[in-house]
């Protein structure tokens, strides 16, 4: 699951993948805006989007969940 991290609310711009969408570690997922500056929030692992949890517009804060991952196995 991706977090935001930072103690200063943020509203989301756009996220930067789909559900379904595989990702990498450290991919760009979301951008938040924070502060009058655009941040956009890595993957913290590998895997499969499986849920996004916030909508573009959306006031969040610390701790708020924004999307789900599912890791993928190696192969």
């Amino acid at each position: 699951m991706l977090y935001t991290r930072s103690d200063d609310p943020g509203i989301v711009r756009r996220f930067l993948v789909q559900v379904g969408s595989r990702v990498r570690l450290d991919q760009p997922l979301v951008e938040l805006e924070m502060l009058k500056s655009t941040l956009e929030l890595p993957s913290p692992e590998e895997g499969v989007v499986t849920d996004l949890l916030a909508i573009v517009g959306q006031s969040v804060g610390h701790g708020d969940p924004l999307l789900t991952l599912e890791s993928v196995p190696e192969t």
